[in-house]
C-alpha cells in the first residue's frame, strides 16, 4: 500500500517524517521532492555504513506506473515523499495513495496552507481521496495542550479531516539525526522523539490494516 506524505506547503517536515517512517517500517521510498531530500539522506546513510533504503525517482507519469504494484497491496508498502508544490506528478501520487499523511504546525499560516491542499483534494472530485487523508500535527510544542486541542477541533470542524492521535514535537534531535543519516530511533532509542515516531508507526500500521 502507498503512504503519501503530502502537502503543497514547503517546510512542514515532510521529508523528515517520510525518512523516519521508511527507516523504522523498513520500506522503500519514492522521492518526488525537487530538493531530493530523501536521496541525500540515504546517501549519508550509505557513507556512514548504515543499511541503505531503496529509493525510487519519477519525473513522468510513465515512471510512476510502478506504484500500481503497491496500490491496495497489503503485502507491499511504500512511502512517497512529495515535494512542497502542486503539479501533475504530485496530483497523480495523491490519486495512487492508499493513505495521505499531511503534516501541519500550530499557526494560522499552517491552516491557510492546509486550506490550499484541501482545495486540491476536493478538485479531484473523488470522495475516496478525502477518506484516506490524515493530518498529523508536526513540529509542535507538546506542552501547548490548549492550542493543540483547539487546532484539532478546528481541522475536524472546518475541513472534516481526521487528525492522528500521534503528533511530533519540535526538537533538535530530528535535524541532528537527519544530518547523520539516522532515524531518531536509531540516534536515541529512549528519547521522547523516538517514542513519538514509534507511536506514529504503530498508528499507521493500524490504518493500513483497516484500509486493507
Amino acid at each position: 500500500m502507498i503512504i503519501n506524505v503530502a502537502h503543497t506547503k514547503g517546510g512542514v517536515g515532510k521529508s523528515t517524517l517520510a525518512t523516519n517512517l521508511a527507516v523504522e517500517l523498513t520500506l522503500p521510498i519514492l522521492d518526488l521532492d525537487m530538493q531530493r531530500s530523501s536521496f541525500f539522506f540515504n546517501q549519508i546513510r550509505k557513507d556512514a555504513g548504515y543499511p541503505e533504503m531503496k529509493v525510487f525517482y519519477a519525473q513522468s507519469d510513465e515512471e510512476m506506473a510502478f506504484l500500481a504494484d503497491y496500490k491496495g497491496n497489503r503485502k507491499k508498502h511504500i512511502i512517497v515523499d512529495s515535494g512542497g508544490m502542486d503539479n501533475n506528478l504530485h496530483r497523480l501520487a495523491i490519486l495512487y495513495a492508499d493513505v495521505i499523511l499531511t503534516p501541519i504546525g500550530l499557526s494560522q499560516i499552517e491552516l491557510l496552507g492546509l486550506q490550499n491542499f484541501y482545495s486540491i483534494l476536493e478538485e479531484a472530485n473523488d470522495n475516496s481521496i478525502l477518506a484516506k487523508e490524515y493530518v498529523i500535527l508536526n513540529q509542535v510544542n507538546s506542552r501547548s495542550k490548549k492550542e493543540i486541542d483547539g487546532i484539532k477541533e478546528l481541522i475536524k470542524k472546518e475541513f472534516g479531516l481526521k487528525v492522528l492521535n500521534s503528533m511530533i514535537s519540535s526538537r533538535k534531535i530530528f535535524k541532528d539525526a537527519f544530518s547523520e543519516g539516522k532515524s531518531v530511533v536509531e540516534k536515541q532509542s529512549k528519547s521522547a522523539s523516538a517514542e513519538e515516531i514509534n507511536s506514529l508507526c504503530d498508528e499507521i500500521k493500524k490504518i493500513l490494516k483497516k484500509r486493507g
